[in-house]
């Protein structure tokens, strides 16, 4: 009889181990450092990223364009007034500042 028992116990075994290899492997898949919890906080970071990248090459361009501006075969009379000025802290009495 106690026999029979430890034989019905011993059947259970390997399904039993069946379960908890399954359901460590699916909390691992979820939560692990490679599973699904940790894609949705990279696919946010790169997001954040590639927001930052465009402004960072919005801002490149704009400062690019100012400096092409600037070369001596290209001069933007304007910018050039507005920049020496800027530089030199200079202005005269009839002139209206505006600063951004």
């Amino acid at each position: 009889m106690l026999f029979d028992n430890v034989l019905k116990k011993l059947k259970l075994l390997p399904c039993l181990l069946i379960i908890l290899f399954s359901g460590y492997y699916a909390w691992n898949d979820y939560y692990g450092p490679t599973g699904y919890v940790r894609l949705q906080e990279l696919r946010a970071e790169y997001k954040k990223t590639l927001a930052e990248s465009k402004r960072i090459a919005k801002e490149r361009d704009a400062l690019s364009l100012k400096v092409k501006n600037l070369y001596s075969w290209n001069i933007d009379s304007d910018l050039l007034d507005e920049t020496a000025r800027r530089i030199l802290n200079f202005a005269d009495e009839g002139d209206i500042i505006i600063f951004d």
